[in-house]
């Protein structure tokens, strides 16, 4: 098909098939057929391919794997329409995420730049707030391994694909083991991501820290996230990302002096307990499944800090 018949073609599409075209495939990360996207869509598959090839020529990356096409994963743009307080706060998680990173994000530069293009016209000194931020990022290291394990695991857990992990724990010791991501989840504590969900080899729910992991595959086996799986219910309950499958227990701390009102000012943890006291003291108990990890958090405090 040469260029003008194309241009004359791509003309003619209508749009809203090429948004249901990109929409399905979307849904259907394995892949489908010409067939089956005409039928979905009620046209022939000529049709379809002259579609697929309209798609392509507007940026959304579309590939084949034997008779089935889809769309690139990590190359696969979404449309958002942001206010200007909604690309705040999406700056701001960015930004915090960074910050507690000691390798460059890629991904947190890309949108921080995009948020900074998108502000532009409306707000130039927000936007260049934005870009040196992005700036700032791009000069940190980069941990190539470490960043295709991260991208790995975001699309086997976008799409319900076990993955193929080999782990090196902190006595150094390697092991490997199928792994279902349930989710991904940052700390700030460690400068690190961790990711949550359910390990073949142990047969439980397991933690790994993506620092540790050596490589991650995709496999092409599928899981299904349980329907009484909550991370933010296990995160309740844990200090930071280790948890224990146990009752919760209560520690129960009192502050003295000027320690007493800075720990009133802040949220440590979704079961905290406020009371301030007559004497001037406070007194906070919180509600984990493992104390010990709050050992470093509470000797930080010194002598102004008792153990009930």
């Amino acid at each position: 098909m040469n260029d003008r018949i194309m241009e004359h073609y791509m003309e003619q599409v209508p749009g809203s098939r090429l948004v249901e075209l990109e929409a399905l495939l979307r849904r259907h990360p394995d892949g489908l057929t010409s067939n089956e996207l005409a039928e979905a869509l009620a046209v022939d598959a000529t049709t379809i391919r002259r579609d697929l090839a309209r798609l392509s020529s507007t940026g959304v990356e579309i590939g084949k794997r034997g008779r089935r096409y889809h769309v690139g994963f990590h190359h696969a743009t979404r449309s958002l329409r942001l206010t200007p307080d909604e690309v705040l706060a999406l700056y701001l998680a960015c930004r915090l995420l960074s910050r507690q990173q000691s390798d460059r994000n890629p991904h947190a530069e890309r949108i921080m730049q995009k948020l900074a293009d998108a502000v532009h016209d409306d707000s130039p000194r927000f936007s260049n707030y934005i870009e040196e931020a992005a700036l700032l990022q791009r000069s940190l290291p980069l941990d190539e391994g470490y960043l295709a394990v991260l991208e790995t695991l975001t699309q086997a857990w976008s799409e319900g694909r076990v993955v193929h992990l080999r782990y090196r724990d902190r006595t150094g010791s390697i092991t490997e083991r199928n792994f279902h991501p349930f989710c991904i989840e940052p700390y700030g504590a460690t400068n690190s991501c961790y990711t949550i969900g359910f390990d073949e080899l142990r047969h439980a729910i397991r933690i790994f820290k993506l620092n540790r992991i050596l490589a991650a595959d995709l496999t092409n086996e599928h899981f299904d996230i349980p329907s009484d799986f909550s991370p933010n219910r296990l995160f309740s309950e844990a200090w930071g990302v280790v948890w224990h499958d146990r009752p919760p227990q209560m520690v129960d701390l009192r502050f003295f002096g000027d320690t007493a009102r800075i720990v009133q000012e802040a949220f440590w943890h979704p079961s905290q307990r406020v009371l301030a006291e007559q004497d001037g003291t406070s007194r906070i108990t919180f509600q984990v499944s493992e104390p010990l990890e709050m050992e470093s958090w509470i000797r930080q405090w010194g002598a102004s800090v008792e153990l009930r």
